[in-house]
């Protein structure tokens, strides 16, 4: 057994148990972290919105705003609204809205305001009608539900006043409890407290058929995910305002609350028309299962604009049998709501009080279940794994036996949501995991670590910092020798260097400065195109891809990289022009591939990561010919058999033999932006060229100058000069390759 794995696995439990009591003992710290893994599932188990046939929502939006007015709207239209809609026979019309204040359009009312503001008097003998009282005789006449709501501090605490009558004359909701000492204040302990309540005007109280508390309390993020069922205010139990559209859609005169140790457990609301049994969580909440919208909905149930229902033509039969909802979408009224659906993230208030209500009425509602008993378990038995088979393990493998764990516990959250409706709350069990797994990996990089900074200790001395990081992340490493593999390797030679280093020979800090300003960028791009950077020789790069690593498309990133760099120079020769007053320098890049030796090269006591063999050796040649012919970059033959020309177009500017080898090579240039035309006619020319049919080559040559944007006319003028000493001189034979005698 690893005893220092032992150690670990056992600070790591210790670690996972202290954060899973912390979770249990700040509940409301902890409380945003387990919502998002509620948030998380909802997202993952939300299936479509199979649609409601007794629910329809009466919308104040933007349209009717823009034809009746302004909010509020006078309490006569509304009365119209309520008159219109019970002509439909629902089962009930909910305002999800409050009228604590009396209708300042009433007549009556601005008779009283005339008469303070402009002196004007209305005979006391002519009655004016009371906008208020019209509203409230329409009310009473339907099956209405009006809203309350609460306030943020005591200072409505008197406008009770005159309403504990109405009160006092609703239907009641009865506590059922295990023991009684749980309800022994005569309500549900662990139920929302309203520090103050706001009403309707006691005329409208009165002629409702029901009084429900619109108030939806947001978590702490600002959404919503669960509607609360009851609300205690000064001692009394109240509905809220979709609990209390339930009994008066059902024709109950009640509501029951079950209550046990744990907290509130269910309601139930027993009508004449059915029962509904809501399962709510300890603090009376109903957790909504929110669907998705389908493709091109905008709102999950059937909505009326409320400018409709005020036309005289209206059809009032779509509220036959139907729970009529009232209340507004338009952002300017700010009852939007956001939901864990973040594409659905801003809903009316009543489109979530209807989504409580026809949960209710099918059983979709969520039932949220604390699992502590399981968590227990699963932490028992977790104990039992770090004793026997942690140790056993690296500190990686426990942090993945993590991962499978917590993988395995969002599973079955998933499973039990989407197929039971039940979230598992196992919030505990999250934290516990995660804490044992985090400190598990971090002490596993921290042993890690200190075994890299003890090889850098032994051997920093020795090896260059590059190799000793590699070596120190696998020790394996630490030999001489090397690997055959396919690599393409970069040289860049940097033209224009020589004057200057002539004009700073007496100021070494501003030469060496210049080159600095020069190489970094250049070496920078070849790092972005996943290169490798051997060495500098003077003013020249030397670097290569496909190892250490392996690279995909190592031939096109090389010659990517290449014709970055040429593209970089404008940039670096005018910031050092103006830093330095010096520049015009130019690159000069061989690129070619093949199989190399690439490994450790060097002595006993120093070497460095590079590369050895031929393709080596043909690459700087390669960056010798780009000065004859006149072009920035040479691409060899085997780096561009390995090019899909589609993305680099390259075009072949000369078949040669390298001084020092016997092989003829053939020769590229990348050429962006290639028009078909000049391509077709470039390779024209060198067939004729490469053919000895040298009168065709010189007029097709000749008529190439000006072409590819003139970056090839030295290309051109180099081979019309061949193309003459060969016609000229009867020696030689010609065959196409032309023999080089530059290095």
């Amino acid at each position: 057994m690893n005893f220092q794995r032992l150690r670990n696995s056992l600070v790591s439990l210790i670690a996972g148990l202290v954060v899973a009591v912390l979770a249990f003992a700040l509940p409301r710290q902890v409380e945003p972290f387990e919502n998002l893994i509620y948030d998380a599932m909802v997202r993952a188990t939300a299936e479509p919105f199979a649609g409601s046939g007794v629910i329809t929502l009466i919308d104040v939006d933007e349209q009717s705003l823009a034809e009746v007015g302004q909010w509020p709207w006078p309490r006569s239209h509304l009365a119209d609204l309520v008159e219109q809609v019970n002509v439909g026979q629902p089962l009930a019309l909910v305002f999800d809205a409050i009228f604590p204040e009396r209708d300042r359009l009433s007549p009556d009312l601005y008779a009283d305001t005339l008469n303070d503001t402009a002196g004007i008097t209305i005979d006391p003998s002519v009655a004016l009608p009371s906008f208020d009282q019209q509203f409230a005789d329409r009310i009473a006449a339907a099956p209405v539900v009006l809203g309350q709501n609460t306030l943020l501090a005591d200072g409505a605490r008197g406008l009770l006043a005159t309403q504990s009558e109405t009160f006092q004359r609703r239907p009641t909701i009865n506590l059922m409890a295990s023991n009684r000492e749980l309800i022994a204040d005569g309500f549900p302990p662990t139920a929302y407290r309203l520090p103050a309540l706001l009403s309707n005007i006691p005329e409208l109280d009165e002629a409702a058929s029901g009084l429900g508390v619109v108030t939806l309390p947001a978590d702490t993020d600002g959404i919503a995910r669960a509607i609360p069922l009851i609300f205690v205010h000064e001692g009394r139990t109240l509905p809220s305002l979709s609990l209390e559209t339930l009994r008066v859609a059902l024709s109950s005169r009640e509501q029951l609350v079950r209550i046990d140790e744990g907290g509130i457990r269910e309601v139930v609301v027993q009508g004449r028309l059915g029962r509904v049994i809501m399962p709510a969580d300890r603090r009376g909440r109903l957790w909504i299962r929110f669907p998705r919208l389908a493709e091109g909905q905008h709102r999950y149930f059937r909505v009326v604009p409320a400018a409709d229902v005020l036309h005289e033509d209206f059809d009032a039969s779509v509220f036959t049998n139907q729970i009529v909802i009232f209340g507004s979408s338009a952002a300017g009224l700010f009852d939007l709501k956001s939901t864990p659906l973040g594409s659905q993230a801003n809903v009316p208030g009543m489109d979530l009080q209807a989504l409580t209500v026809h949960q209710a009425l099918t059983g979709e509602m969520v039932i949220v279940e604390e699992a502590l008993q399981w968590e227990l378990l699963a932490a028992a038995l977790f104990f039992l794994y770090v004793l026997v088979l942690a140790p056993r393990l690296p500190g990686l493998i426990n942090s993945a036996v993590m991962v499978v764990l917590l993988s395995i516990t969002a599973g079955v959250q998933v499973w039990m949501l989407s197929a039971h409706d039940t979230y598992l709350s196992l919030f505990g069990l999250f934290v516990f995991l995660l804490g044992y797994g985090g400190v598990s990996l971090v002490s596993e990089l921290i042993g890690r670590d200190r075994q890299r900074r003890e090889i850098k200790s032994a051997f920093s001395q020795y090896l260059s910092p590059a190799l000793v990081n590699r070596i120190s992340r696998a020790p394996g490493l630490l030999k001489l020798g090397g690997e055959q593999k396919e690599l393409s390797i970069l040289f860049a030679d940097l033209r224009g260097f020589t004057t200057v280093s002539e004009t700073f020979k007496d100021d070494p800090a501003t030469l060496t400065s210049i080159i600095n300003r020069i190489l970094t960028p250049l070496t920078e791009i070849v790092h972005a195109h996943q290169g490798t950077v051997d060495k500098y020789i003077g003013d020249c790069i030397m670097a290569f891809w496909n190892a250490p690593l392996d690279v995909d498309d190592h031939a096109e990133k090389a010659v990517q990289a290449a014709v970055a760099m040429v593209d970089a120079m404008p940039g670096i020769n005018a910031a050092l022009e103006e830093e330095f007053g010096h520049s015009g320098f130019r690159l000069g890049v061989g690129v070619n591939s093949g199989s190399v030796v690439v490994g450790n090269v060097g002595s006993q006591t120093r070497f460095d990561y590079s590369v050895l063999g031929d393709a080596v050796n043909l690459s700087a040649r390669l960056e010798g010919q780009s000065k004859v012919y006149g072009v920035d970059i040479v691409v060899g033959e085997a780096t561009q058999g390995q090019i899909d020309n589609s993305r680099s177009s390259l075009v072949q500017i000369d078949q040669l033999r390298v001084k020092g080898k016997q092989e003829p090579v053939r020769i590229f240039s990348p050429i962006a932006g290639a028009a078909g035309d000049d391509m077709r006619a470039h390779e024209a020319a060198m067939t004729a060229y490469q053919g000895e049919d040298f009168g065709l080559a010189k007029r097709l040559l000749n008529g190439m100058h000006g072409r590819f944007g003139s970056r090839l006319d030295q290309v051109y003028a180099v081979l019309l000069e061949r193309r003459t000493i060969i016609e000229n001189d009867t020696n030689l034979t010609w065959s196409g390759v032309w023999e080089a005698q530059e290095k």
